[in-house]
């Protein structure tokens, strides 16, 4: 037989002196010289394999192409290998079919132009496509969802899809999503391209479009569309347009679209939370144009909203009141001031991601631009808040308000006056219940019931759903004479109708200050961190803390009944005791 770049041809048998190197032949053939002589070597010389289909020790066949010495700068290496996966020739035969065609096809262009063309291109771009949708479509069908976690996984593809696009907007190339997506295509495609490379930035480029619209695709299909079509002309053969990209809704600019927004779910908001949602969807739309329309609002538009909070200044209504946004911040750029917290931008773009969120639902957005914009926020939460320590309880209970002042004005003064209003009980209920200060401030005399002999209070007005409970009163605020003070209180008012939540906030971190507690981690809701860890340390389970404190469980069981007996919630709250620490 006679061989030629690995083919063997013939068919008559000849000994290994036939050729002046029987090993090097050996290797050619990918067998190694033991395998062979232990297995009849006639055989394997007989044996045809085709041009470049090479065979490890192991059986696995493998595709060798060896690159031209002028495109070696270009590929990056010398040889391409690619694993065909198989033991069975006749399956490596047509596996290496498909995968040499598209490797010297890949040679070719490069010889004859330097950069890759737009047909081959499309085509990586397609495989790539298919290969994704295909490999997500298996665990999608075998998956059962449930209608909030459907919410959960769209939102999810919809931070995949925008890191991908940041990656492809910027031209990062070199980013950890672009080096992922690119190592799978170049391995599917059995291509070595390197990164510094100018067809590197070519294949790239149409793997990230690729990769968008699968998973714009996948997000589609999760939320019931389930025959969407890609709108991206790299998927798209050449001559063929893309398909219409279809248009969401009417056509709604932003006020009429808040307008509908707050309409809708307004009544089952507290007055704050509407407060808070007109203030922040005032000031999107002022950055924005009132006359936006809501489906032309993207990603551009939210960093267009993300630069102007970004230099905003705090209280700009307050100090500045007759200006324009516009002239607000060309003085706060002037001024290089403080600026508003990250927590307060996200609260504005919280309130834009909610009415995007639901204009998605209503059919007037595809999605939801807000998603995965937020500002990072440079303080974990574990460290935003601190539990007052033994120490610091004593020192708050044993300052003026609680021992005696020298009068209401002079309330850092010692004296004799001991005034049982707001600021004497409202940090002790805080301590005893763990309840929000602002779930505090709007508690009346009609919330205070009593049932089989436990003294209880209602609390219908809550941050979220679930802090909406019934709270079994503790046997120390009894004892202090709680509800005598409560029966003194018309029962339509307020129980504390001279302050409010801000106000008394304020008037607490000032009295920290004055008794030397200056930590910023230390505020009036350190008490509820307090509450929760006195629970713990009294052995009490972490459902029933979740109850008292109004977190919502989180489990299927949870959404099931009307909670915890109100007897079994008094026994684990009466177990709290504070050692060591001082009542007034």
């Amino acid at each position: 037989p006679t061989a030629h770049n690995g083919l063997v041809a013939g068919s008559s048998p000849a000994g290994p002196t036939t050729f002046p190197n029987s090993r090097s032949f050996l290797r050619l053939l990918g067998r190694s010289p033991k395998h062979c002589y232990d297995n009849c070597y006639e055989k394997v010389i007989l044996m045809p394999l085709s041009n470049n289909l090479q065979r490890r020790s192991n059986g696995v066949y493998y595709l060798r192409v060896f690159i031209p010495a002028a495109l070696v700068p270009q590929f990056g290496r010398k040889e391409v290998t690619h694993s065909l996966r198989t033991t069975c020739h006749s399956h490596a035969e047509r596996f290496a079919i498909t995968m040499r065609s598209r490797i010297y096809g890949l040679i070719d262009m490069a010889e004859n132009n330097p950069q890759l063309g737009k047909d081959e291109l499309r085509q990586m771009a397609k495989r790539l496509f298919d290969r994704t949708v295909e490999e997500a479509e298996v665990p999608f069908l075998k998956q059962q969802f449930k209608p909030k976690e459907k919410e959960h996984w769209g939102d999810e593809y919809q931070d995949m899809i925008n890191r991908v696009g940041h990656s492809l907007e910027g031209n990062l190339f070199n980013s950890p999503d672009t080096k992922e997506i690119m190592d799978e295509l170049l391995k599917s495609e059995g291509l070595a391209l390197d990164p510094d490379s100018h067809q590197y930035r070519q294949v790239a480029e149409v793997a990230l479009k690729a990769t968008i619209e699968a998973l714009k695709m996948q997000q589609q299909r999760l939320l019931g569309k389930f025959d969407p079509q890609p709108n991206s002309d790299v998927l798209h053969t050449a001559g063929e347009p893309p398909k219409p990209e279809t248009k969401i809704g009417n056509a709604v600019p932003f006020d009429e679209l808040v307008e509908k927004f707050l309409a809708e779910n307004s009544k089952t908001w507290k007055l704050s939370t509407l407060n808070k949602y007109v203030e922040g969807l005032a000031l999107c739309g002022d950055i924005l144009g009132q006359n936006i329309q809501a489906a032309s609002i993207d990603k551009g538009s939210v960093r267009s909203i993300k630069e102007v909070l970004s230099v905003l200044p705090p209280n700009r209504t307050k100090t500045h009141p007759d200006l324009s946004l516009d002239k607000v911040i060309e003085i706060a750029k002037r001024a290089d001031g403080p600026k508003i917290s990250p927590s307060t931008c996200n609260a504005y773009l919280t309130a834009l991601s909610s009415l995007m969120t639901w204009a998605c639902k209503q059919g007037y957005a595809e999605t939801n631009p807000v998603s995965g914009m937020m500002f990072p926020d440079p303080v974990r939460p574990k460290d935003k808040r601190n539990p007052f320590s033994v120490d610091h309880l004593n020192a708050i209970f044993a300052c003026p308000t609680f021992t005696g002042m020298k009068t209401d004005h002079h309330w850092k003064d010692k004296g004799t006056v001991i005034n049982k209003n707001e600021r004497y009980w409202i940090p002790l209920i805080a301590l005893f219940s763990g309840m929000r200060l602002g779930e505090i401030v709007a508690l009346k005399p009609n919330d205070f019931k009593v049932q089989d002999g436990i003294n209880y209070l209602t609390i219908s007005e809550a941050k979220t759903e679930a802090g909406v409970r019934k709270l079994p009163v503790h046997p120390k605020l009894i004892e202090a004479r709680l509800m005598v003070y409560i029966d003194g209180i018309d029962p339509d008012k307020l129980l504390f109708s001279n302050t409010s939540s801000d106000a008394f906030g304020k008037h607490f971190a000032r009295q920290l200050d004055s008794i030397g507690i200056t930590d910023k981690k230390l505020v009036f809701h350190s008490f509820r961190h307090t509450f929760t860890d006195a629970l713990r340390a009294a052995k009490v389970t972490e459902p029933i803390i979740k109850s008292l404190i109004g977190h919502s469980d989180g489990s299927v069981t949870s959404q099931y009944g009307s909670g915890y007996p109100l007897e079994v919630l008094y026994g684990d709250l009466k177990r709290i005791n504070y050692h060591g620490v001082i009542l007034p």
